[in-house]
C-alpha cells in the first residue's frame, strides 16, 4: 500500500431540490488528487461509518524499481470525515500490482474490512479475478488477504460483481464456458470459506458479471442480459438459505418486459421489500423499477415506477439502494438521483436532485451508496479539462423535518428544514388549505367557539359569557373590538 500525504480537497455546494418531503442540504464534488485520463474513478463506491471509499479501476500505476506502467492495474481512494468535512487520506492498490487488473472493479464492507475486486487479476490463472481483502490498522488500511476462486479455474473474472451481508460473501464472475458463475463464502474463524456455487435457474444467459442483493437470509441474483425469450430481455433468480446451504426458489418474473429492457441490471433488497431496475426498457433506454413485496414465500409484483420526468435514455433504475425506507434510484442518463418512498402501500417519488454541471456522459449514478442521512454517488464518465473519464464523486446529505408531529417527519433526517403539519381540508372551514401537504389538521368554522367542529347552543353560551367586552376580546365575531348584539346576530346567521 502507498503511504501519501493527507490533503484537503476543495469542496463545491451545488444542489437542486424538487419537492417539500426531503431536502437535499448539499451536495460535495470529490475527486482524486492524482486523477489521470479514463481512470475512471467513481466507478464503484462504498461507506463504512466515517469512510468513504471510491475506486478507480482504469488507474495506471508505476512498476516499482524498473519506471514501466502497469495499464489499467486500478486503485481505490479513501476518504474520512472529521465531523466538518470529508478530508482525501490515502490511496490504496494491490501490493503487487498487475496490468489489466481492473483493482476496484467492485467494492464491499463487512466484519470491518474493506473488499475489493479485480477480476482481470492473472494470479490464479488468465484473467482469473480476486478479491484483495483489508482492515484498518489504526493508521491505514493494510491488505491482509486475497480471496480467489474455490476451484482452480472453475470461474473467470472472480470478482466481476461483489456483495456481503451478515457472515455471508457472493462473489461473481464467468464460468469456463462463458455463463454467470457464483461462488458464495461464509465468515468462520475470522476469515471467509468457500460453501457452494449456487445453482441457476436459466438455462440461458451470458451477462458478464450478474447484480446481487441480499440480506442474512436471501439472495437475489440478476442477469440483465439473459437472452430468453429475447435478447436482453434480462431476468432475476431467488435464493433462500435453508440451513447452510443457499438453494433456488425459481425466478423473479416482471409483469411487462421486452427485448433489451436488461431487467436485472439493478437489484435493491430491504426485508420483504424488493427493488429491480430495468434501466433500458424497450431500448429506449427511459428505464424502469419493478416493486415486489414477500408474500407466502413468493417474491410479488406489486408496482412499477417510471420518473416523472421519464424520457429517453434517462435509465432509471441504474443503481437501486434503499436505506431507511426510502429508495434511492439513479437515473443515469438524466444525469439525477430520484427518491421515493412508500406511502400507503405505493413509492411516491418526494425529490430528486442533480449536481449543477452535470452532463449525460458523467454517467453520474452508475454506482451509488447510502449510509444513515449521506448518500454517495459515482459519475466515472466525468470530464475535467483535458482528463477525459477522470471522474468524480458526488456526497450529498439529507435533510428534512425532524419534529416527530409533522406529517413529514423522517427519522432519516438529522438536519432539520421546514415541516409540514396536517391542515384542514373542509372548504367550508376558516382555515382551509387548498393545497395542503397532508390532510386531517382541525378546523375551524365562523362561530364554532368551543372548537368542537359544530356550530350549537353551546357556542351561544360561549358569546354570551364574554358579552359586553370591549377591547381586546377573544369572540369577537366582527373584530370591532366590543362583544355586543352585532356579534350575536354574527353567529346567529352560522347558526
Amino acid at each position: 500500500m502507498k503511504t501519501i500525504k493527507t490533503i484537503v480537497l476543495g469542496l463545491s455546494l451545488c444542489w437542486i431540490s424538487t419537492s417539500h418531503a426531503q431536502d437535499i442540504h448539499s451536495t460535495i464534488q470529490l475527486t482524486s488528487p492524482d486523477a489521470t485520463i479514463a481512470e475512471k474513478f467513481g466507478w464503484d463506491v462504498c461507506m463504512h461509518g466515517d469512510w468513504i471509499f471510491a475506486s478507480a479501476p482504469w488507474d495506471d500505476q508505476s512498476v516499482f524499481g524498473d519506471g514501466g506502467i502497469n495499464f489499467n492495474s486500478g486503485s481505490v481512494h479513501c476518504y474520512w470525515w472529521n465531523g466538518q468535512s470529508w478530508l482525501w487520506h490515502s490511496k490504496i492498490t494491490a501490493e503487487i500490482p498487475q496490468s489489466n487488473m481492473l483493482f476496484g472493479y467492485n467494492l464491499s464492507f463487512n466484519h470491518d474490512h474493506l473488499l475489493v475486486s479485480a477480476p482481470g487479476d492473472l494470479g490464479n490463472g488468465q484473467a482469473a479475478g480476486a478479491v484483495y481483502q483489508f482492515e484498518w490498522n489504526g493508521n491505514s488500511w493494510v491488505e491482509i488477504n486475497r480471496i480467489i476462486p474455490a476451484i482452480e479455474q472453475s470461474i473467470e473474472n472472480f470478482g466481476g460483481t461483489i456483495t456481503s451481508s451478515g457472515d455471508w460473501l457472493w462473489i461473481g464472475g464467468n464460468t469456463d464456458d462463458q455463463l454467470v458463475g457464483v461462488q458464495a463464502f461464509k465468515w468462520i474463524n475470522s476469515a471467509w470459506e468457500y460453501q457452494q456455487d449456487l445453482d441457476w435457474s436459466f438455462d440461458n444467459f451470458n451477462s458478464y458479471s450478474p447484480s446481487f442483493a441480499s440480506d442474512n437470509s436471501r439472495m437475489i441474483v440478476g442477469h440483465p442480459e439473459n437472452d430468453f425469450p429475447q435478447n436482453n430481455v434480462g431476468g432475476a433468480t431467488n435464493y433462500s438459505l435453508s440451513n447452510t446451504a443457499w438453494t433456488s426458489l425459481g425466478t423473479v418474473t416482471p409483469s411487462d418486459i421486452s427485448q433489451g429492457d436488461d431487467f436485472g441490471w439493478s437489484i435493491a433488497l430491504d426485508g420483504d421489500r424488493l427493488a429491480i431496475g430495468a434501466p433500458c426498457t424497450s431500448g429506449e433506454q427511459s428505464g424502469r423499477i419493478f416493486m415486489y413485496t414477500h408474500q407466502n414465500g413468493f417474491w410479488v409484483e406489486d408496482q412499477i415506477i417510471e420518473s416523472e420526468n421519464s424520457q429517453e435514455s434517462n435509465q432509471l433504475g441504474r443503481s437501486l439502494v434503499i436505506e431507511n425506507d426510502i429508495l434511492i434510484a439513479s437515473a443515469a442518463g438524466a444525469h439525477e438521483i430520484i427518491l421515493f418512498s412508500e406511502i400507503e402501500g405505493q413509492w411516491i417519488q418526494i425529490d430528486s436532485f442533480h449536481p449543477m454541471g452535470t452532463v449525460e456522459d458523467d454517467e453520474f449514478g452508475a454506482s451509488n451508496w447510502a449510509q444513515d442521512d449521506w448518500i454517495v454517488t459515482g459519475a466515472p464518465g466525468h470530464d475535467s479539462g483535458i482528463n477525459f473519464d477522470q471522474g468524480a464523486i458526488y456526497v450529498s446529505r439529507i435533510s428534512g423535518c425532524t419534529d416527530q408531529a409533522a406529517c413529514n417527519y423522517h427519522s432519516w433526517a438529522n438536519v432539520d428544514s421546514s415541516c409540514e403539519f396536517p391542515s384542514c381540508d373542509d372548504p367550508e372551514a376558516m382555515n382551509f388549505v387548498e393545497n395542503s401537504y397532508c390532510d386531517g389538521g382541525d378546523c375551524h368554522y365562523f362561530g364554532d367557539l368551543d372548537s368542537d367542529g359544530n356550530v350549537t347552543i353551546a357556542d351561544l353560551l360561549v358569546l354570551l359569557t364574554g358579552f359586553g367586552c370591549t377591547g381586546d376580546c377573544p369572540h369577537d365575531l366582527n373584530a370591532d373590538e366590543a362583544i355586543n348584539t352585532q356579534d350575536l346576530m354574527a353567529w346567529l346567521s352560522a347558526f
